[in-house]
């Protein structure tokens, strides 16, 4: 995939950094930004931090970093996937998707580092 754009992200040729700011990736955005980053060859380092990305976004993220074979970092915090509370509060979250993700980074480790 050389280039992609639509209104909540853009990945040009050439970018090794993808930084999103300023929005919060509902459902399908997330979903959607996996599927680029999941077969993209060109992204290494991904930043989603703040953008409210929830648990049940676990396990779409868990299979483009297992396909992924370029990324080395990714950053997943300040959203309600990395937040404790939503896995132990009252109302509790699936966690199959967060050990989903957290093997494909186990997996992954040799070239994704934690940001």
């Amino acid at each position: 995939m050389r280039y992609v754009s639509c209104a909540a992200f853009e990945v040009k040729d050439g970018n090794a950094d993808l930084v999103i700011h300023g929005t919060t990736l509902g459902s399908g955005a997330t979903r959607l930004l996996a599927g680029v980053f999941k077969y993209n060859h060109l992204v290494k380092k991904l930043n989603l931090s703040g953008l409210g990305i929830e648990a049940d976004a676990a396990s779409v993220l868990a299979i483009a970093v297992t396909h992924n074979t370029t990324l080395t970092s990714i950053d997943l915090s300040n959203n309600p996937l990395s937040d404790v509370s939503v896995y132990t509060g009252a109302t509790q979250h699936e966690t199959t998707g967060l050990y989903a993700l957290a093997e494909a980074v186990k997996v992954n480790k040799s070239r994704l580092a934690p940001s």
